[in-house]
Order: C-alpha cells, then sequence, then structure tokens
C-alpha cells in the first residue's frame, strides 16, 4: 500500500487532471481500490473453491471474469 502512495505524485505529473485533486482524496480512493480488489479476489477464491466442491449443486461453476 505504500508503494503506491509514494507513486501519486509521478501519477499525478503524467495524468494532468489529477493536478487539481489533493494528494490526501488520491491517498483514500487508493487505499479504497486496494481494498475492493482484495475484497474481489477472496470473494472469487470462495465462489471458486465452493463450486469446485463435491457437494456443489452448480457442478463446475467458476467465476471467470477478471479485474484489469
Amino acid at each position: 500500500m505504500t508503494a503506491l502512495r509514494s507513486e501519486l505524485p509521478d501519477l499525478k505529473q503524467w495524468w494532468n487532471g489529477l493536478s487539481n485533486v489533493y494528494s490526501k482524496v488520491l491517498q483514500i480512493v487508493v487505499e479504497r481500490l486496494f481494498d475492493n480488489l482484495n475484497g474481489f479476489s477472496k470473494l472469487k477464491e470462495t465462489v471458486t473453491a465452493s463450486a469446485n466442491s463435491s457437494g456443489s449443486r452448480y457442478g463446475n461453476f467458476a467465476v471467470t471474469h477478471t479485474v484489469r
């Protein structure tokens, strides 16, 4: 997480639209995105593991959509 925050100044220089956004706001957005991606990853693992268990009523169902 700290590594992502340390890249914010470079990101603000690269993307002119972010130059008017306070760094603290961007830090919060990065933290939320990081938390959401982690949550989605865990959910995907849970759904895949549940679907692959022997007693699953959904057979071989697996989540195939990836977040970019």
